[in-house]
């Protein structure tokens, strides 16, 4: 399922009749529910609908791998399930991403619609047509390109959110200020947000540019790129993590990367002089400094060798110019990636 022009996410009161008319504008006869045990609890009420079936697996990152898809895979062939049905993704950023990729392959694939219910999920892993599992503990790293039916935004779900996972959404709120509008940049720069759902109007300014990006260059062979800001780095702070069996939500791991990124980007000469003080006074006020032992620096530089915008053996970042103005294709080497870590941890804050 190649991606054909994204879809418009669509705000919407009541969830139910707008996920039966999907399924029948797809031509599915029956409707599958993915979710996790905090979705299925929090978040399935609110959507009232029936399901054919109901598919729920444990919370967290460590579900996001090839043998829980292989475990969807397998339900969905038990319950006889075709191209003819429609999956429904309910959940933050592992459920849309798992079962996005889980349709995208089975027998060749199938149709899904996603209900991202996180901040982080609405803002990001819901957007963009990209799908994907981790390969132990690079994240990531298998997937696919593929559009979804439909994305059903239901601004109640947030309700369910506390303050840390709001905070996890608002890190790709301001990447995608960082890199693209700095006039939102400031605004935020101005107030306290992160612990509250933002104003619609905000939100769907943010998504919009994630939309405009992804909608130039869906197979990500040039701008999209962009919307990587902070990933490099903060993809690599992941996958130490996974590999320690730690703890690490996304939206913290991006925000440190943003921080390191845009210390880069002016040790690199990309940016304009202030812009790596302005992004760390952001992150630093909404964002506890992650601890960070100095044996592990060189292993977290290492994983950059993997990030997926790297070629020929070159680590390429996404830096800035200043703030509201992204750079794509920036060579870094491995000392400076390790001093931009070692930046962040003695930052004085």
């Amino acid at each position: 399922m190649m991606p054909s022009k994204p879809d418009n996410p669509s705000f919407v009161p009541n969830p139910g009749p707008v996920l039966r008319a999907l399924a029948k504008d797809a031509g599915a006869t029956r409707i599958i529910a993915l979710c996790d045990e905090n979705t299925l609890r929090h978040c399935l009420p609110k959507l009232h609908t029936h399901f054919d079936h109901t598919l729920v697996f444990k919370p967290g990152e460590a579900e996001k791998t090839l043998a829980t898809a292989e475990k969807i895979w397998q339900h969905l062939a038990h319950w006889q399930i075709t191209r003819k049905d429609l999956l429904v993704c309910v959940g933050g950023g592992v459920i849309c991403d798992l079962g996005a990729f889980a349709a995208s392959v089975y027998q060749r694939g199938m149709p899904f619609a996603l209900v991202p219910t996180s901040l982080l999920a609405m803002t990001d892993a819901a957007l963009g047509g990209k799908t994907g599992v981790n390969l132990g503990p690079l994240k990531n790293y298998v997937g696919s390109f593929a559009t979804p039916v439909g994305i059903v935004l239901h601004l109640p779900m947030l309700e369910t959110l506390d303050e840390k996972e709001m905070r996890e959404g608002w890190a790709e709120m301001f990447k995608h200020a960082a890199i693209a509008d700095a006039e939102l940049w400031r605004a935020y720069e101005e107030r306290a947000i992160t612990t509250k759902a933002p104003e619609p109007d905000l939100l769907e300014r943010s998504m919009a540019i994630k939309l405009r990006i992804v909608a130039e260059d869906p197979l990500e062979k040039g701008e999209r790129k962009l919307l990587n800001f902070g990933h490099t780095l903060g993809h690599a702070l992941e996958s130490w993590h996974l590999e320690k069996h730690l703890s690490l939500p996304h939206g913290e791991a991006v925000a440190a990367g943003m921080w390191m990124e845009a210390w880069l980007s002016e040790k690199t000469g990309q940016a304009e002089a202030g812009t790596h003080v302005r992004i760390a006074a952001l992150i630093d006020r909404h964002y506890p400094a992650l601890s960070i032992p100095e044996s592990a620096v060189p292993a977290i530089a290492a994983y950059c060798r993997f990030d997926k915008k790297n070629e020929a053996d070159r680590v390429l970042c996404t830096l800035l110019r200043r703030c509201g103005e992204g750079v794509i294709h920036c060579p870094v080497r491995a000392e400076q990636i390790e001093a931009a870590i070692r930046s962040y941890c003695a930052w004085e804050r």
